[in-house]
Protein backbone atom coordinates (compact mmCIF):
# COMPACT_ATOMS: atom_id res chain seq x y z
CA UNK A 1 0.00 0.00 0.00
CA UNK A 2 1.72 3.23 -1.06
CA UNK A 3 1.78 6.13 1.38
CA UNK A 4 2.33 9.83 0.87
CA UNK A 5 5.50 11.16 2.49
CA UNK A 6 8.26 13.70 1.94
CA UNK A 7 8.46 13.04 -1.79
CA UNK A 8 9.86 15.79 -4.07
CA UNK A 9 7.30 18.57 -4.52
CA UNK A 10 5.20 17.44 -1.55
CA UNK A 11 4.92 19.59 1.56
CA UNK A 12 3.71 18.41 4.93
CA UNK A 13 1.05 20.64 6.49
CA UNK A 14 -0.08 21.26 10.02
CA UNK A 15 -3.62 21.75 11.28
CA UNK A 16 -5.08 24.50 13.42
CA UNK A 17 -6.31 23.82 16.92
CA UNK A 18 -6.37 27.18 18.69
CA UNK A 19 -7.81 25.79 21.91
CA UNK A 20 -10.81 24.26 20.12
CA UNK A 21 -9.99 20.70 21.31
CA UNK A 22 -9.45 19.51 17.73
CA UNK A 23 -6.34 17.41 18.42
CA UNK A 24 -8.20 14.07 18.22
CA UNK A 25 -9.55 15.00 14.78
CA UNK A 26 -6.25 16.51 13.59
CA UNK A 27 -4.48 13.24 14.43
CA UNK A 28 -6.90 11.25 12.25
CA UNK A 29 -6.66 13.76 9.40
CA UNK A 30 -2.88 13.40 9.39
CA UNK A 31 -3.19 9.61 9.16
CA UNK A 32 -5.60 9.82 6.23
CA UNK A 33 -3.43 12.44 4.48
CA UNK A 34 -0.54 9.96 4.41
CA UNK A 35 -2.40 7.24 2.47
CA UNK A 36 -2.11 7.53 -1.30
CA UNK A 37 -5.35 5.74 -2.36
CA UNK A 38 -7.34 8.26 -0.31
CA UNK A 39 -5.69 11.10 -2.20
CA UNK A 40 -6.72 9.47 -5.47
CA UNK A 41 -10.29 8.97 -4.21
CA UNK A 42 -10.76 12.52 -2.93
CA UNK A 43 -9.52 14.07 -6.14
CA UNK A 44 -12.33 12.20 -7.90
CA UNK A 45 -14.94 11.47 -5.19
CA UNK A 46 -18.15 9.58 -5.78
CA UNK A 47 -21.36 11.57 -6.32
CA UNK A 48 -23.73 11.73 -3.39
CA UNK A 49 -26.71 13.60 -1.92
CA UNK A 50 -25.14 16.48 0.00
CA UNK A 51 -26.64 17.58 3.31
CA UNK A 52 -24.73 20.89 3.30
CA UNK A 53 -23.47 21.85 6.77
CA UNK A 54 -23.72 18.34 8.11
CA UNK A 55 -22.01 16.66 5.16
CA UNK A 56 -18.93 14.89 6.52
CA UNK A 57 -18.13 13.59 3.04
CA UNK A 58 -17.94 17.08 1.46
CA UNK A 59 -15.98 18.51 4.39
CA UNK A 60 -13.45 15.67 4.12
CA UNK A 61 -13.20 16.06 0.33
CA UNK A 62 -12.64 19.82 0.61
CA UNK A 63 -9.97 19.39 3.29
CA UNK A 64 -8.14 16.79 1.18
CA UNK A 65 -8.32 18.95 -1.94
CA UNK A 66 -6.91 21.92 -0.03
CA UNK A 67 -4.14 19.70 1.29
CA UNK A 68 -3.26 18.42 -2.17
CA UNK A 69 -3.55 21.67 -4.12
CA UNK A 70 -2.65 24.40 -1.59
CA UNK A 71 0.78 23.13 -0.69
CA UNK A 72 2.11 26.61 -0.02
CA UNK A 73 -0.35 27.03 2.85
CA UNK A 74 1.43 25.85 6.03
CA UNK A 75 -1.72 25.39 8.15
CA UNK A 76 -5.22 24.20 7.28
CA UNK A 77 -8.36 24.59 9.36
CA UNK A 78 -10.29 21.41 10.31
CA UNK A 79 -13.29 23.47 11.55
CA UNK A 80 -15.65 22.59 8.64
CA UNK A 81 -15.09 18.86 9.20
CA UNK A 82 -15.46 19.26 12.97
CA UNK A 83 -18.73 21.17 12.43
CA UNK A 84 -20.02 18.51 10.03
CA UNK A 85 -19.25 15.71 12.51
CA UNK A 86 -20.98 17.65 15.28
CA UNK A 87 -24.07 18.27 13.14
CA UNK A 88 -24.27 14.64 11.96
CA UNK A 89 -23.86 13.09 15.40
CA UNK A 90 -25.58 15.73 17.55
CA UNK A 91 -28.58 13.45 18.30
CA UNK A 92 -26.17 10.97 19.89
CA UNK A 93 -24.33 13.72 21.78
CA UNK A 94 -21.04 12.99 20.02
CA UNK A 95 -18.34 15.33 18.68
CA UNK A 96 -19.59 18.34 20.63
CA UNK A 97 -17.79 21.49 19.51
CA UNK A 98 -14.89 22.72 21.68
CA UNK A 99 -14.84 19.47 23.61
CA UNK A 100 -12.27 16.66 23.40
CA UNK A 101 -13.53 13.39 21.95
CA UNK A 102 -12.36 9.87 21.22
CA UNK A 103 -9.87 9.49 18.37
CA UNK A 104 -10.98 5.96 17.45
CA UNK A 105 -14.61 7.11 17.29
CA UNK A 106 -13.62 9.91 14.90
CA UNK A 107 -11.71 7.44 12.72
CA UNK A 108 -14.73 5.12 12.56
CA UNK A 109 -17.18 7.99 11.96
CA UNK A 110 -15.27 9.38 8.96
CA UNK A 111 -14.75 5.96 7.36
CA UNK A 112 -18.39 4.98 8.01
CA UNK A 113 -19.56 8.17 6.34
CA UNK A 114 -17.41 7.49 3.28
CA UNK A 115 -18.90 3.97 3.17
CA UNK A 116 -22.46 5.24 3.45
CA UNK A 117 -21.96 7.87 0.76
CA UNK A 118 -21.02 5.24 -1.82
CA UNK A 119 -24.67 4.69 -2.74
CA UNK A 120 -25.61 8.40 -2.86
CA UNK A 121 -28.29 7.72 -0.22
CA UNK A 122 -28.29 7.78 3.57
CA UNK A 123 -27.54 4.45 5.24
CA UNK A 124 -25.27 1.50 4.30
CA UNK A 125 -24.00 1.56 0.74
CA UNK A 126 -25.34 -1.11 -1.60
CA UNK A 127 -22.45 -0.23 -3.90
CA UNK A 128 -19.99 -1.70 -1.37
CA UNK A 129 -19.59 -5.46 -1.75
CA UNK A 130 -16.99 -8.01 -0.76
CA UNK A 131 -15.85 -8.20 -4.38
CA UNK A 132 -16.00 -4.43 -5.00
CA UNK A 133 -15.61 -2.62 -1.67
CA UNK A 134 -15.96 1.09 -1.00
CA UNK A 135 -12.81 3.13 -0.35
CA UNK A 136 -13.11 2.69 3.44
CA UNK A 137 -13.35 -1.10 3.30
CA UNK A 138 -10.87 -1.39 0.42
CA UNK A 139 -8.14 0.27 2.50
CA UNK A 140 -9.04 -0.60 6.11
CA UNK A 141 -11.69 -3.34 6.17
CA UNK A 142 -10.80 -6.60 7.96
CA UNK A 143 -13.31 -9.35 7.17
CA UNK A 144 -13.35 -12.38 9.45
CA UNK A 145 -15.41 -15.56 9.51
CA UNK A 146 -16.11 -17.14 12.91
CA UNK A 147 -17.16 -20.59 14.03
CA UNK A 148 -19.01 -20.68 17.38
CA UNK A 149 -21.74 -22.46 19.36
CA UNK A 150 -23.56 -20.78 22.26
CA UNK A 151 -24.27 -22.98 25.30
CA UNK A 152 -27.11 -20.72 26.47
CA UNK A 153 -29.32 -20.16 23.40
CA UNK A 154 -27.93 -22.77 21.02
CA UNK A 155 -27.07 -20.27 18.31
CA UNK A 156 -24.13 -21.18 16.16
CA UNK A 157 -22.45 -20.62 12.83
CA UNK A 158 -19.48 -22.01 10.96
CA UNK A 159 -18.92 -18.85 8.92
CA UNK A 160 -20.33 -15.91 10.89
CA UNK A 161 -19.08 -12.79 9.04
CA UNK A 162 -17.76 -9.61 10.63
CA UNK A 163 -16.17 -6.58 8.93
CA UNK A 164 -14.42 -3.83 10.86
CA UNK A 165 -12.02 -0.96 10.24
CA UNK A 166 -9.93 -1.72 13.32
CA UNK A 167 -8.71 -4.83 15.09
CA UNK A 168 -9.82 -4.00 18.63
CA UNK A 169 -7.79 -5.10 21.65
CA UNK A 170 -8.16 -4.48 25.38
CA UNK A 171 -4.82 -3.58 26.99
CA UNK A 172 -5.50 -5.46 30.22
CA UNK A 173 -6.02 -8.76 28.35
CA UNK A 174 -2.53 -8.49 26.84
CA UNK A 175 -0.83 -9.19 30.12
CA UNK A 176 -1.76 -12.78 30.76
CA UNK A 177 1.75 -13.63 29.56
CA UNK A 178 4.17 -13.43 32.50
CA UNK A 179 6.52 -11.78 33.01
CA UNK A 180 6.51 -9.50 29.94
CA UNK A 181 5.24 -9.43 26.38
CA UNK A 182 8.80 -9.83 25.09
CA UNK A 183 8.56 -13.59 25.72
CA UNK A 184 5.75 -13.90 23.16
CA UNK A 185 5.14 -12.56 19.65
CA UNK A 186 3.22 -9.29 19.71
CA UNK A 187 0.48 -10.71 17.48
CA UNK A 188 -0.14 -13.49 20.03
CA UNK A 189 -0.80 -10.89 22.71
CA UNK A 190 -3.06 -8.92 20.34
CA UNK A 191 -5.02 -12.08 19.49
CA UNK A 192 -5.51 -12.88 23.17
CA UNK A 193 -6.61 -9.31 23.86
CA UNK A 194 -9.16 -9.42 21.03
CA UNK A 195 -10.48 -12.78 22.21
CA UNK A 196 -10.94 -11.38 25.69
CA UNK A 197 -13.12 -8.47 24.54
CA UNK A 198 -15.01 -9.96 21.61
CA UNK A 199 -16.09 -13.52 22.41
CA UNK A 200 -19.85 -13.15 22.81
CA UNK A 201 -22.88 -14.73 21.19
CA UNK A 202 -24.34 -12.32 18.61
CA UNK A 203 -27.86 -13.52 19.52
CA UNK A 204 -27.96 -13.42 23.33
CA UNK A 205 -24.64 -11.86 24.40
CA UNK A 206 -23.51 -14.92 26.37
CA UNK A 207 -19.70 -15.36 26.58
CA UNK A 208 -18.93 -17.81 23.78
CA UNK A 209 -15.69 -19.01 22.26
CA UNK A 210 -15.18 -17.94 18.63
CA UNK A 211 -12.64 -19.50 16.30
CA UNK A 212 -11.77 -16.91 13.67
CA UNK A 213 -10.09 -16.88 10.31
CA UNK A 214 -9.52 -14.04 7.87
CA UNK A 215 -11.64 -13.85 4.74
CA UNK A 216 -9.89 -10.62 3.78
CA UNK A 217 -6.85 -8.77 5.07
CA UNK A 218 -6.80 -5.11 3.96
CA UNK A 219 -3.73 -3.24 2.74
CA UNK A 220 -3.61 -1.45 6.10
CA UNK A 221 -4.29 -3.23 9.40
CA UNK A 222 -5.32 -0.82 12.14
CA UNK A 223 -4.81 -2.08 15.70
CA UNK A 224 -6.94 -0.25 18.26
CA UNK A 225 -5.71 -0.48 21.86
CA UNK A 226 -8.36 0.15 24.50
CA UNK A 227 -6.82 1.62 27.68
CA UNK A 228 -10.13 2.60 29.31
CA UNK A 229 -9.75 0.22 32.23
CA UNK A 230 -6.22 1.36 33.05
CA UNK A 231 -4.90 4.49 34.74
CA UNK A 232 -3.26 6.23 31.77
CA UNK A 233 -2.30 9.21 33.95
CA UNK A 234 0.24 6.90 35.59
CA UNK A 235 0.64 3.90 33.25
CA UNK A 236 3.75 2.49 34.94
CA UNK A 237 4.53 -1.19 34.41
CA UNK A 238 1.56 -1.81 32.09
CA UNK A 239 2.72 0.80 29.60
CA UNK A 240 6.35 -0.29 29.92
CA UNK A 241 5.43 -3.90 29.14
CA UNK A 242 3.37 -2.82 26.14
CA UNK A 243 6.22 -0.76 24.68
CA UNK A 244 8.64 -3.61 25.28
CA UNK A 245 6.39 -6.00 23.38
CA UNK A 246 5.20 -3.82 20.48
CA UNK A 247 6.74 -5.03 17.22
CA UNK A 248 7.85 -3.28 14.05
CA UNK A 249 6.74 -6.32 12.02
CA UNK A 250 3.87 -8.74 12.70
CA UNK A 251 2.54 -11.86 11.04
CA UNK A 252 -0.91 -10.46 10.22
CA UNK A 253 -2.47 -13.90 9.72
CA UNK A 254 -1.65 -14.75 13.35
CA UNK A 255 -4.00 -12.06 14.67
CA UNK A 256 -6.75 -14.69 14.36
CA UNK A 257 -7.01 -18.36 15.37
CA UNK A 258 -6.88 -20.18 12.04
CA UNK A 259 -3.86 -19.68 9.78
CA UNK A 260 -4.13 -20.86 6.14
CA UNK A 261 -2.24 -24.05 5.25
CA UNK A 262 -1.37 -22.82 1.76
CA UNK A 263 -0.09 -19.60 0.25
CA UNK A 264 2.32 -17.00 1.67
CA UNK A 265 1.64 -15.45 5.05
CA UNK A 266 1.24 -11.68 5.08
CA UNK A 267 3.66 -9.59 7.13
CA UNK A 268 2.57 -6.20 8.44
CA UNK A 269 5.10 -3.40 8.88
CA UNK A 270 4.43 -0.58 11.32
CA UNK A 271 3.95 2.63 9.33
CA UNK A 272 2.49 4.99 11.91
CA UNK A 273 0.46 5.44 15.07
CA UNK A 274 -1.81 7.79 16.96
CA UNK A 275 -0.67 8.33 20.54
CA UNK A 276 -2.00 10.35 23.46
CA UNK A 277 -0.82 11.94 26.69
CA UNK A 278 -3.45 13.18 29.07
CA UNK A 279 -6.23 14.34 26.72
CA UNK A 280 -3.95 15.31 23.84
CA UNK A 281 -3.61 13.21 20.65
CA UNK A 282 -0.86 13.37 18.02
CA UNK A 283 0.18 11.29 15.01
CA UNK A 284 3.63 9.75 14.58
CA UNK A 285 4.42 8.57 11.05
CA UNK A 286 7.40 6.96 9.35
CA UNK A 287 8.71 9.10 6.46
CA UNK A 288 11.01 6.76 4.52
CA UNK A 289 14.72 7.34 5.26
CA UNK A 290 13.90 10.51 7.22
CA UNK A 291 12.62 8.42 10.11
CA UNK A 292 9.63 8.98 12.37
CA UNK A 293 7.97 12.40 12.50
CA UNK A 294 5.46 13.76 14.99
CA UNK A 295 2.40 15.68 13.75
CA UNK A 296 1.13 17.70 16.69
CA UNK A 297 -1.59 20.05 15.39
CA UNK A 298 0.34 22.94 13.78
CA UNK A 299 3.76 21.53 14.68
CA UNK A 300 5.67 18.93 12.67
CA UNK A 301 9.09 17.70 13.82
CA UNK A 302 11.48 14.77 13.64
CA UNK A 303 10.75 12.36 16.51
CA UNK A 304 13.05 9.35 16.08
CA UNK A 305 15.21 7.73 13.42
CA UNK A 306 15.03 4.01 14.18
CA UNK A 307 12.24 1.86 15.57
CA UNK A 308 14.14 1.32 18.82
CA UNK A 309 14.64 5.07 19.16
CA UNK A 310 10.90 5.48 18.56
CA UNK A 311 10.08 3.21 21.49
CA UNK A 312 12.61 4.99 23.68
CA UNK A 313 11.15 8.40 22.82
CA UNK A 314 7.58 7.20 23.42
CA UNK A 315 8.60 5.92 26.84
CA UNK A 316 10.60 9.03 27.77
CA UNK A 317 7.81 11.42 26.74
CA UNK A 318 4.99 9.16 28.06
CA UNK A 319 3.11 8.97 24.74
CA UNK A 320 0.65 6.05 24.87
CA UNK A 321 -0.30 4.34 21.53
CA UNK A 322 -4.01 3.98 20.86
CA UNK A 323 -4.03 3.23 17.08
CA UNK A 324 -1.26 1.32 15.28
CA UNK A 325 -1.17 1.23 11.47
CA UNK A 326 0.56 -1.76 9.81
CA UNK A 327 0.94 -1.86 6.02
CA UNK A 328 0.39 -5.34 4.60
CA UNK A 329 1.78 -4.73 1.13
CA UNK A 330 -0.04 -4.67 -2.22
CA UNK A 331 -3.32 -6.51 -2.69
CA UNK A 332 -4.13 -7.18 0.93
CA UNK A 333 -6.35 -10.21 0.18
CA UNK A 334 -6.16 -13.45 2.08
CA UNK A 335 -8.14 -16.64 1.87
CA UNK A 336 -11.42 -17.21 0.01
CA UNK A 337 -13.61 -14.21 -0.74
CA UNK A 338 -17.25 -14.47 0.35
CA UNK A 339 -20.00 -13.91 -2.18
CA UNK A 340 -20.79 -10.42 -3.37
CA UNK A 341 -22.99 -9.02 -0.63
CA UNK A 342 -23.19 -5.57 0.95
CA UNK A 343 -20.64 -4.90 3.67
CA UNK A 344 -22.18 -4.25 7.08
Amino acid sequence: MPVVDFAPGYAEQGLLNGGRENCFLNAIIQVLWHIQPLHEYFLHPSAHMCEARRCVHCATVNLFKAHITARSVPLLDPAPLRTALHASYAPAGRFVLDRADDVADAFDAILSDLHNEGSGLPGPSLACTADSPCISHAVFGHRTLSAFRCDRCGAGDLDYPDTRYTFQCNARFMYKYPPTLSNHPFEDALRAAAMGTDNYCPECGNPTHHTRRFARIPPISTIQIDWEETDTSSPGALFAAFLEGVAEHISTHHLVDVVPDEGPLITGTLQGMVVFRGRHFVTIWRIRSLGWHIFDDAHIAHFAQSFQQLKTSLSYESWIPVLLFYTNGPGGSSGPQPGAAPEP
